[in-house]
């Protein structure tokens, strides 16, 4: 049908458009990586309704995954689930998290239901984290997953499509480099301020 090819073909230039402009606004931000992760999960919030996000990044020695910066509502406290630093060993069947980075592959669960979980850790992140929807969409790097974004909901489940999630995909793509390269200049910053 040409109604619909013409739909989707500006449905797609919309798009387009939309990521080169907040690809401009978050290049502005300079190398501030608080500022560029904000706009980035501000984004993703108001295009799809998430409410928290985290981003976990596979360390330099390439032992642990580490979340490096992370937005949830007030209500929720993500350090209650860690002891000390946010990181965790890397583990080929481990969490989903690991999973997104090592099968360079998008996990989504729209009602996600504590009680079907099995793994006991897993189930308690879920539960003192109220979460309700999760994605984990990888981050990378010259097409090598170096990282996972989680994008969580708390009060009501989020029901994405395929076109979304691919939509996402090529935004949190786009975004990858400019986030790597934020992280490593906050890291020679605070390196050189020792």
């Amino acid at each position: 049908n040409v109604l619909d090819s013409t739909l989707e073909f500006d449905k797609v230039i919309n798009e387009i458009e939309h990521l080169n402009e907040i690809t401009k606004q978050i290049s502005s931000l300079s190398l501030n990586f608080d500022e560029i992760f904000n706009k980035i999960f501000d984004y993703l919030s108001k295009t799809y309704g998430f409410e928290g996000c985290y981003l976990s990044l596979i360390t330099n020695d390439k032992k642990y995954i580490k979340i490096e910066k992370h937005i949830f509502p007030s209500n929720i406290n993500m350090k209650s689930i860690f002891k000390g630093e946010m990181k965790y060993q890397i583990q080929k069947n481990g969490c989903r998290t690991s999973s997104c980075i090592f099968e360079n592959k998008v996990f989504f669960f729209t009602d996600v239901i504590p009680s079907k979980i099995e793994h006991e850790f897993k189930r308690r992140v879920v539960e003192t984290l109220k979460i309700k929807s999760v994605i984990h969409v990888p981050v990378n790097l010259e097409s090598e997953a170096i990282g996972a974004l989680t994008l969580t909901t708390h009060e009501k489940s989020v029901y994405l499509s395929d076109k979304d999630i691919e939509s996402m995909q090529r935004f949190v793509n786009q975004m990858s480099v400019m986030l790597t390269n934020a992280k490593l200049y906050e890291e020679i910053s605070n390196k050189s301020n020792e």
